[in-house]
């Protein structure tokens, strides 16, 4: 506006709005107080100009309500004080669309709205969402990444189909799922076994389809359902390579029950909006780059993820007459008889060090040493925010409060500072900081105890408790299994009772390779006197690649066959004198016996045999520093978690061989061979001397996974946010509703 007036002077009629219409008299004596403090304004310029605003109409009339600033303890305690002043104000008849929580930052509305849906506050949230997180579309991207890999190699995409069909918009119940899962996994083996061959899902439903197989625990329904969805999905995959993705995605749409879902379900104008925006999203990849693969399509989407990047869409949460909830930008324009300004801390309200360059460019310009001077100096960021709030604190019409927290949540001593323009706009702040906001112990224990069962364990429906136990019988552990088990509930469920398949990984796949590598180098060399050189056994190396090749990506399997050329010399090396030394070994040896009473078994890598005397041992690939933490146990172990990974592992193998008296064995010592070179070229290995504490340790673990399978404690999940099977069953809805406290 300055340089405005500067330029156009000569041709200016200068026009003072004084008058306001909305806002009490002690939010606009306030508004004035802030905005003072900004020096680049019209009225700084010109001792004539005067900007005091005035009430002028119906705001002559409103009451003189206090503007004020509430310091709470935290930012729970700030969630729990505005949405019992909210509450109190509906009770007085305050209609909630005329209340709105104004912040800085989306963020800060989060636990806000937690205390509003506990207390059955009506709200309505606006803001972008990233449709890539839509539960409809991760779906969709589930679907077209089945399609892709099956289209390029049948089975390659096993572990997707469970995950598919348990999905909500298909009309099949989650226990006929789970009955199909192992009942496949069972045909499965019995095919691998009789024949030789390896099948999979695919392999299944088709034959089910065409009548070969019987599947009397599916419902008739469920059965029609499967068998039209199946056949759309082979011609999905048939016609991949050949078809626009733009009609590709049309066709799972209207034949994979996504619109038929999308209409019937209550957020129906929703989810056809996100379903539209995806398609769009897609036809315009499609138009800029003609002959567009849908495996270039999810490449793309992919690098979108990586990059933190959203395929954006506006939305609004909650009821349309609910308590406003909205950033201060997008309250601009807006007016509220009550207004609260929340997260009024220095670090949310003012301007970050890092200049507003999109896409991360300051990280870009960081890597090359480069810098581009700011396009504002900091006292012009400070006037740009403090415009900000003063935008904020005018939207209301009759009282506005202020409210910031002074501890980080967790942490007891005081860390952040008011934000100064809280100090600016309230009068007399610094000489009357006002106290900390204090509850009963009853309103905080509510609270707590409620946000505590809403991120609650997950736990299954006990629906056909019968399958179940008919699965559990004689049920045998693995080390795998009793760490599942042990570390969550769900992961166990899915992982060894459903027995979903894993997904394919290069980890796993090379790792696989390099196993492979080792038993052969075993059995086929050194058992008969031999020691293969680099090009013998790189060959080997490669063989074993190739039955893996289609867990990996293009260059994923060109590194991985690279980092293994670069290894198989320097296992010739290492390993040449101590392998030809003791030259009776047994590889991927299968041991089953009880631990505590419980059936446990395991297949050891190698074991090493000097007369009665066994060492052994296990083969890992990943990093050297994982590798060593995950070999020992910790001297500041407490015995209140399973002890390190590995260590548990071998220690169990070693357990199976001491309770196995017919193998007439003594054990010595296990140990994890690393197939990660050093930078010297070494490969460490890590040997542990196990004690009868440690043999009691690792018995007590076993008997408490035991315990745990008996008490079908497997039905709940363990809670953390990461945790990948705890998220699948929330996503797809297979959880309980948890209980809400009472009153």
């Amino acid at each position: 506006m300055v340089e405005f007036k500067n330029r156009f002077q000569q041709h200016l009629t200068v026009v003072m709005l004084k008058d306001n219409y909305r806002s009490a008299s002690p939010i606009l004596e306030s508004a004035t107080r802030l905005i003072q403090f900004n020096k680049d304004r019209l009225v700084n310029t010109d001792n004539n100009l005067i900007k005091d605003l005035e009430c002028s109409g119906d705001n002559q009339n409103y009451p003189k309500l206090p503007f004020q600033a509430t310091p709470y303890f935290n930012e729970f305690h700030q969630s729990i004080g505005i949405s019992m002043e909210v509450e109190s104000l509906i009770l007085q008849g305050v209609p909630p669309n005329e209340i709105a929580v104004l912040y800085s930052k989306h963020a800060s509305s989060k636990p806000i709205i937690e205390l509003f849906q506990l207390k059955k506050i009506p709200f309505v949230l606006s803001k972008n969402a990233n449709i890539l997180t839509e539960p409809l579309i991760v779906l969709l991207l589930k679907w077209l990444n089945f399609i892709d890999r099956e289209s390029r190699e049948a089975n390659s995409a096993d572990h997707l189909i469970y995950e598919l069909l348990i999905s909500a918009i298909y009309r099949i119940s989650p226990i006929e799922i789970n009955q199909l899962s192992t009942e496949i996994d069972a045909w499965k083996r019995s095919n691998y076994k009789e024949k030789g061959i390896s099948l999979g899902w695919r392999n299944y439903l088709n034959e089910r389809i065409q009548g070969n197989i019987t599947a009397d625990f599916l419902s008739i329904e469920s059965l029609n359902q499967l068998k039209l969805l199946w056949k759309h999905a082979e011609l999905w995959i048939q016609n991949c390579q050949n078809e626009n993705v733009g009609v590709l995605i049309s066709k799972v749409y209207s034949e994979g029950g996504f619109v038929s879902f999308a209409t019937q379900n209550e957020q129906s104008r929703w989810n056809l909006e996100v379903l539209h925006t995806f398609l769009e999203y897609a036809i315009n990849q499609s138009d800029r780059f003609p002959y567009i693969t849908l495996s270039e399509l999810l490449g793309q989407i992919d690098s979108l993820k990586n990059a933190n990047l959203e395929i954006p869409l506006a939305k609004r949460l909650g009821q349309e007459q609910g308590v406003q909830m909205m950033s201060a930008h997008g309250s601009k324009g807006l007016e509220f008889d009550y207004v609260f300004v929340v997260s009024c801390t220095e670090n949310e309200w003012l301007p970050s060090n890092s200049n507003r360059y999109p896409y991360r460019i300051n990280q870009l310009l960081l890597a090359f040493n480069k810098t581009i001077p700011s396009q504002n100096s900091e006292n012009q960021e400070i006037e740009e925010r403090r415009r900000l709030f003063f935008v904020a604190i005018t939207r209301g019409k009759k009282q506005v409060q202020l409210s910031y927290f002074l501890n980080e949540f967790g942490k007891k001593t005081e860390t952040l500072n008011p934000s100064q323009f809280v100090g600016e706009s309230v009068e007399n702040f610094t000489e009357n900081t006002p106290d900390t906001a204090n509850f009963e112990e009853s309103d905080l224990n509510w609270a707590h105890l409620n946000i505590l069962m809403r991120s609650a364990k997950p736990s299954l429906e006990e629906e056909n408790m019968d399958w179940i136990n008919q699965k559990l019988e004689n049920f045998t552990f693995s080390p795998s299994s009793i760490r599942n088990i042990l570390k969550c509930g769900l992961s166990f469920f899915y992982s060894n009772i459903v027995r979903i398949p894993s997904a394919p990984n290069e980890y796993t796949a090379y790792g696989n390779a390099v196993h492979g590598t080792m038993r052969i180098l075993i059995e086929q060399f050194v058992g008969q006197g031999l020691w293969p050189s680099d090009k013998e056994l790189i060959a080997v190396f490669h063989t074993q690649m190739n039955k893996f090749k289609g867990n990996f990506t293009e260059k994923q399997f060109f590194a991985r066959t690279q980092q293994g050329e670069h290894l198989i010399p320097l296992i010739l090396t290492n390993k040449k004198d101590i392998y030809l030394q003791n030259r009776e070994f047994k590889t991927e040896y299968t041991l089953q016996s009880t631990i505590a009473n419980v059936n446990v078994k395991g297949s050891i890598d190698k074991i090493a045999i000097d007369g009665n005397s066994v060492k052994i041992f296990d083969y890992k690939t990943g990093s050297n520093s994982r590798i060593k933490s995950d070999s020992n146990l910790s001297s500041k172990y407490s015995g209140e978690k399973p002890p390190a990974s590995y260590w548990f592992q071998v220690g169990i193998y070693a357990l199976l061989i001491k309770n196995k008296p017919d193998l007439n064995w003594e054990f010595i010592s296990g140990g994890i061979e690393s197939m990660t070179p050093e930078d010297d070229g070494s490969l460490p290995v890590w040997n542990n001397y196990y004690t009868q504490e440690h043999f009691e340790l690792i018995e007590k673990w076993v008997v408490e996974a035991d315990k745990k399978l008996k008490n079908k404690e497997f039905l709940i999940g363990c809670g953390d946010e990461k945790c990948y099977w705890c998220n699948f069953s929330k996503e797809n809805s297979l959880v309980k509703h948890l209980p809400v406290a009472e009153d």
